[in-house]
């Protein structure tokens, strides 16, 4: 049996952090985020983690909260035989101030979905003037 965990607006809601960080992008830390994971007889263990420059996340805009999306994880050394790599679905957001009230939390429904994808190449097209 496989143990999930229901988020709501309480429960799974990570503090927000404050850190002050240049305007400048270059000069700003990278955002890094670590995936754990808790076995049923073992400790915690990481399972992945993904470093992202700060400006590559959304800016904070009030009554106006973000959409979940997902960023994929770089796999740990010790697992390597995992053929995909997972994935962690969230919103990460920044602000000048830290005076702004949080969002609630979207609803994500977890629903099934057809991915399709069409893939056109062309060569050497001429086009009569």
């Amino acid at each position: 049996d496989v143990t999930t965990f229901s988020f709501t607006q309480e429960q799974g809601r990570i503090e927000p952090i404050l850190s002050m960080a240049p305007e400048e992008a270059k000069s700003q830390p990278l955002v890094m985020v670590n995936v754990y994971t808790r076995g049923v007889l073992s400790g915690k263990s990481r399972v992945g983690y993904q470093m992202r420059q700060l400006e590559t996340f959304r800016k904070y805009e009030p009554g106006n909260p973000g959409r979940p999306r997902y960023i994929p994880l770089e796999p740990m050394p010790f697992n390597t035989h995992a053929r995909i790599p997972g994935s962690v679905l969230m919103v990460i957001e920044h602000f000048t101030t830290d005076d702004v009230p949080r969002h609630n939390r979207r609803t994500v429904k977890p629903m099934v979905y057809i991915v399709r994808a069409y893939a056109f190449m062309a060569r050497n097209i001429k086009v009569d003037t």
